[in-house]
């Protein structure tokens, strides 16, 4: 997946949304979309998955804007 995919992850048992801002050779930091105050307060919005925690949900953030 590249820069700006919009993806589907869990944590903890919960299913989130967010934009992938760099990738990593086996994870990428995520920009959160509708964090939990539990990860708003440990990761300010953003994280680090494991690839293979993620599934791409649609194309680049900028091709959704068109």
């Amino acid at each position: 997946m590249i820069q700006g995919t919009y993806v589907n992850f869990s944590w903890e048992d919960e299913m989130y949304t967010g934009w992938i801002e760099k990738e990593y050779t086996h994870s990428y930091l995520i920009e959160v979309e509708h964090p939990s105050e539990k990860m708003k307060e440990r990761f300010y919005n953003r994280m680090i998955v494991s690839k293979a925690n993620c599934k791409n949900v649609r194309k680049e953030k900028a091709e959704i804007a068109d």
